[in-house]
C-alpha cells in the first residue's frame, strides 16, 4: 500500500504534466491563429479577381516585397477566403494590375507606358505599399519633367530674341513652376505662359 508521500509524489507529477499539455495546446492554438489560411500556404497557384479582371499568380510572385500589402494579405497569416469561384477578390483598378504583377515577377517596368498608365499605376503601387515600385516611378516622372524644363528653357532661350522679351527671372521661374506640377496659366508672366504653351505644342 502507497504511503501518503508517495501519493503526493504522483499528484504532483500529475499536475506537473497536466501543465505541460496545457503549455503544448496553447502554443498549438497560437500557431494555428498565426497560420490563419493553411490553403494559401500550400498552394503553387492563387487565383484572383482584381476589380473584375482575373489574374493567375503564385504565392511567391506576391510575396516579391515583403513589407507590402499584397505579401501580408497573401502570407496565410490571415484568415482570408476565397470566393465561390475561387478567387480572391480585391476591389482595385484590374487595368493596371497585370503591370504590378510584372514589376513584381521581374522587377522591370515596360519602356513603353503611356503617361496615364503611370499614372495609375503610382496610385495603385501607394496603395499596395510597393515602396520600391512607387520610388521608381516618381523618379521617372521628376527625371521626365526635367527634361521637359530644360528643352522649354533651351527653346526660350533660342526665341527669346526674336519672340519674346524674356530675362532670366522668367527662366527661372519657368523651371519653378513646370516642377511644381504648374499648368502654363499659373507661369508668373505672359511671355512665361507663351513659351512653354508653344514648346508643349
Amino acid at each position: 500500500m502507497a504511503s501518503v508521500g508517495q501519493l503526493e509524489t504522483v499528484v504532483l507529477e500529475l499536475k506537473k504534466k497536466e501543465a505541460q499539455l496545457k503549455r503544448k495546446e496553447e502554443e498549438l492554438q497560437k500557431q494555428e491563429e498565426f497560420v490563419g489560411n493553411h490553403s494559401l500556404i500550400k498552394s503553387k497557384k492563387i487565383k484572383l479577381n482584381v476589380g473584375g479582371k482575373y489574374f493567375a499568380t503564385s504565392p511567391t510572385t506576391l510575396q516579391a516585397e515583403p513589407n507590402s500589402m499584397l505579401a501580408v494579405m497573401f502570407s496565410g497569416r490571415f484568415p482570408i477566403e476565397p470566393e465561390e469561384d475561387g478567387a480572391y477578390f480585391i476591389d482595385r483598378n484590374g487595368k493596371v494590375f497585370g503591370l504590378i504583377l510584372d514589376w513584381l515577377r521581374t522587377g522591370q517596368l515596360s519602356p513603353s507606358l503611356s503617361s496615364i498608365e503611370e499614372f495609375y499605376l503610382q496610385i495603385e503601387a501607394d496603395y499596395y505599399q510597393l515602396t520600391k515600385l512607387s520610388k521608381l516611378l516618381q523618379n521617372k516622372q521628376k527625371s521626365e519633367t526635367e527634361k521637359i524644363v530644360t528643352d522649354c528653357i533651351i527653346l526660350c532661350a533660342d526665341r527669346q530674341q526674336d519672340y519674346y522679351d524674356f530675362n532670366t527671372s522668367d527662366l527661372a521661374k519657368i523651371k519653378q513652376y513646370v516642377l511644381n506640377g504648374y499648368t502654363p496659366v499659373s507661369l508668373p508672366s505672359k511671355q512665361a505662359q507663351l513659351c512653354l504653351i508653344k514648346y508643349q505644342s
